[in-house]
């Protein structure tokens, strides 16, 4: 499979164009994960418009197989995917993580930006072995300056770049491998 068939195909910089979402060298990542583990029970949350959404449904339908998405947010603003091939939650989940056990996620993917909600997020699938991936990754100086150096963590930032270093090894704020 190509990525670059996909993404003309697919239209895929129309369906993220002029919002602030995921890039094109996410969505080749995005797609090489596909390609290769071929999840079929994926957990968003974070959603806001269904860019990333939308993203999943053309990746599953494009590499040829169906998938269960379950997505959550706080609000519903989704105008980029439609409601009728994936489940919208309009809930928090933060004390709750271990709910996302129920789905037998294959893929957990991390864009809602709460620094307790994506902590928990992270640690329930460190602890269960479940695949993540997070959006914002390269967004770690701009936590910082918002977090006020890490410090206010109820302020809603990209905080997945820190929490990878926070949980796992802070070498990777330094990683080029992001």
């Amino acid at each position: 499979m190509n990525f670059n068939k996909f993404w003309l195909e697919y239209d895929v910089p129309n369906t993220i164009k002029g919002v602030k979402t995921i890039s094109k060298i996410e969505c080749n990542a995005l797609f090489d994960y596909f390609e290769h583990h071929k999840p079929v029970n994926i957990l968003e949350f974070g959603v806001q418009y269904g860019c990333t959404t939308a993203i999943f449904l053309k990746l599953a339908q494009y590499l040829g197989y169906k998938i269960n998405l379950n997505s959550w947010d706080i609000v519903d603003k989704v105008s980029r995917a439609s409601k009728d091939d994936f489940t919208l939650h309009l809930e928090n989940i933060e004390n709750t993580p271990e709910k996302i056990l129920l789905y037998n996620p294959d893929l957990v993917f991390l864009d809602a930006h709460p620094y307790n909600l994506t902590k928990n997020l992270m640690n329930t699938c460190l602890s269960n072995k479940i695949n993540f991936m997070c959006h914002d990754i390269a967004l770690l100086d701009r936590c910082q300056k918002e977090s006020n150096n890490f410090t206010n963590k109820s302020v809603y930032t990209p905080w997945e770049s820190y929490l990878i270093g926070e949980i796992i090894n802070p070498v990777l704020w330094t990683s080029s491998s992001f």
